[in-house]
């Protein structure tokens, strides 16, 4: 014999408990369908239990009361999407501390004699490399300075975007933004791979900062993110909208800070051209190479060098503004020795191929009485990339109609020899070394042995 039926009145008063019960347990009793989530699907599936179901309905009725009802937890979905914002930021603030060490370094490599990178580790794997290089300025300034000002940039949008409301919005932008700094970094990295043929250890951990970023921003705005990037980014575009004022005054101060370091950061990477004074001396010695400075000197140091040598041009500047200051006390000899597989027998490789043709052009500007002009200026342009031996031979009254045999002189080509042998017996393997006092020193003259004649003449 069936069991009674639910009496309605039964039905109507106990709904809400059937219903919590439904979503908390999501129990399948016997002789009862699952309860649906309506107060009709409740009527449909009460319809003729047992005694059986009853008892366990009730059995469980008190429990479900005792249960609160699931409800979304906003709450940690707020905090999840603030850890993403806090990493977020923190890489952001990596990679400004990266490109702040990046543009400290290119000034260093232009104004300290003595200074290495951790990461010039390699000809291939080498920071002071590309710092050296014409691809590391942009627009009046180096790329790592303008790296700094992106960074902050960015973090300008993050905040600027960012609220206890708005926070999904934020990640539209951010991953607009960081896909503009991943493509910057693969074209700076096609440069590096194509046209300077080495890498920067520091850039690629700025490449790396980017395209996490880029991945963290993409995650964020598929997890927490309300719509399509499309949707998001007009909402943004509203945002910005309500907040124009801070907007107008944040995007000035940005424009401005850009236009001042085009037309006012200094030029530190650049020579001033060096002038032969007056008081200046100038010779030749007995094994034919040229000095400039004293006649008596108290200090003799002898460089062997190489026009395409970045840190021969450094430390030849640095010499020749000393030899300047101390007319009396320093002389500077010059001896060529351009690694250079075509005329130095030491290389089984180019090194700084033409070198060697440089170094014959200045041996002809001796010839003419122009040497110490046309060196200063080898160095210079060097330096700057933009070598032009036409408009160095025309600037200094040379006439350079006959180049290829004035250069393949068999006089000219016995002096460059010369220097290049002796360097060899000295045990001279990289450039710029410097002989003084019987003493072979490479890359740089020690402080103390300039210190001797600074201290004498104070």
């Amino acid at each position: 014999m069936g069991g009674a039926s639910l009496p309605p009145f039964f039905l109507l008063t106990n709904y809400k408990r059937l219903w919590r019960y439904n979503r908390q347990q999501e129990i399948k009793y016997v002789g009862l369908k699952p309860i649906s989530d309506s107060i009709f699907g409740i009527f449909l599936s009460c319809q003729n239990p047992d005694q059986y179901a009853m008892k366990q309905f009730f059995t469980a009725k008190s429990k479900a009361n005792k249960a609160p009802l699931v409800r979304p937890n906003h709450r940690r979905k707020e905090l999840s999407s603030y850890r993403y914002f806090i990493s977020l930021i923190l890489l952001l603030i990596c990679g400004m501390i990266t490109s702040t060490y990046l543009a400290i370094s290119h000034y260093r490599n232009y104004n300290d004699i003595e200074y290495r990178s951790f990461c010039a580790i390699s000809r291939s794997l080498n920071c002071d490399t590309v710092s050296q290089s014409p691809y590391a300025i942009f627009l009046g300034a180096p790329l790592a300075v303008w790296g700094v000002l992106g960074y902050a940039f960015y973090l300008f949008v993050m905040f600027f975007f960012h609220s206890s409301k708005n926070t999904p919005q934020v990640w539209a932008a951010s991953l607009v933004v960081s896909g503009l700094f991943c493509m910057t970094s693969l074209y700076l990295a096609g440069i590096s791979a194509f046209f300077i043929h080495s890498y920067c250890l520091m850039c690629i951990v700025t490449y790396g900062i980017n395209f996490i970023v880029l991945y963290v921003s993409w995650l964020a705005m598929k997890r927490f993110g309300n719509g399509s990037l499309a949707v998001q980014l007009k909402t943004n575009l509203a945002f910005i909208k309500r907040r124009f004022h801070w907007a107008a005054v944040a995007g000035c101060a940005f424009l401005l800070i850009m236009g001042s370091i085009i037309l006012f950061f200094p030029s530190y990477w650049t020579y001033k051209p060096l002038s032969i004074e007056a008081q200046l001396s100038t010779g030749v010695t007995d094994e034919g190479s040229p000095w400039i400075g004293a006649k008596k000197p108290s200090l003799t140091i002898v460089e062997f060098t190489d026009y395409m040598c970045f840190q021969c041009g450094k430390m030849h500047h640095y010499l020749r503004q000393l030899v300047s200051q101390h007319p009396e006390q320093i002389r500077l000899v010059h001896k060529h020795f351009p690694l250079d597989s075509q005329v130095n027998p030491m290389l089984k490789r180019p090194v700084h191929p033409n070198a060697g043709v440089l170094s014959l052009f200045a041996i002809v500007a001796q010839k003419s009485g122009r040497f110490w002009q046309v060196n200063d200026q080898l160095f210079k342009d060097a330096r700057d990339k933009k070598i032009n031996i036409g408009k160095i031979a025309k600037d200094n009254n040379i006439d350079i109609s006959d180049f290829n045999g004035m250069i393949n002189d068999t006089h000219v080509v016995k002096m460059l020899e010369e220097d290049i042998r002796a360097g060899l017996k000295l045990g001279i393997t990289a450039t710029p070394s410097y002989l003084i006092d019987g003493n072979i020193y490479s890359g740089t003259v020690p402080d103390y042995i300039l210190s001797t004649v600074t201290k004498k003449q104070s």
